[in-house]
């Protein structure tokens, strides 16, 4: 008997002692509850959060001009192309939705510069030159549409259409701003211009040659 207990005594010294630490004695679990690790993610946790606030703060007080100086150059580009084409429009009913069109604009771009100087004391200045730069490429790329139109015969048609295109962007952008800021004074000037472009977008939208 006292044989037998002293083999059962080595069997249970030789069994192999399991260890939740691993292999290499590094415990996971251990780390994930450290105070050092959630300080640190708590603090990297913070620092993003701050990052994204600032980032949305100081992005919406650029933006909401930015986007105003964009919308009156389009407004500009737009009706030097209008001046340019709209003599070479056949249909008396297609120049005259182009008359009113470029009055909306007019109107509109006027309004916009004196906003932007009453409440900005805007001055153009590097960062505008850059952004005329990059319009200016769409503003040559619907000229080239236009021209080609012209001497293929079919302005008409290609114009209306691209003026409801540029309709349809002015409207977007008009109500982005709008959409972005609580500056009554703003938000008049694109509610009356966004009530016109909406009148005259159906006008050139419908037009046909075959009327």
């Amino acid at each position: 008997m006292e044989n037998q207990e002293y083999l059962n005594q080595i069997a249970e010294s030789s069994k192999p002692v399991t260890s939740t630490s691993g292999k290499s004695g590094f415990s996971l679990s251990g780390i994930l509850h450290s105070k050092f690790f959630l300080i640190g993610a708590i603090g990297i946790v913070a620092l993003i959060f701050i990052a994204i606030l600032g980032s949305a703060l100081s992005g919406n007080k650029k933006d909401i001009k930015t986007d105003i100086v964009a919308l009156n150059y389009h407004i500009d580009n737009t009706s030097s192309l209008i001046n340019t084409y709209q003599p070479n429009v056949k249909s008396s009913d297609l120049r005259s939705y182009s008359a009113s069109l470029q009055s909306v604009l007019s109107n509109t771009s006027s309004d916009l510069s004196n906003y932007l100087t009453t409440k900005y004391n805007h001055k153009e200045s590097k960062e505008d030159k850059n952004l005329a730069t990059e319009l200016a490429t769409e503003k040559d790329a619907l000229e080239n549409e236009l021209f080609e139109a012209k001497i293929n015969g079919n302005l008409d048609r290609i114009y209306a259409h691209k003026m409801t295109y540029e309709i349809s962007k002015f409207m977007s952008e008009e109500l982005s701003i709008y959409n972005s800021t609580k500056d009554e004074a703003l938000q008049a000037i694109l509610n009356q211009s966004y009530s016109s472009l909406e009148n005259l977008y159906d006008n050139f939208n419908d037009f046909s040659e075959t009327k």
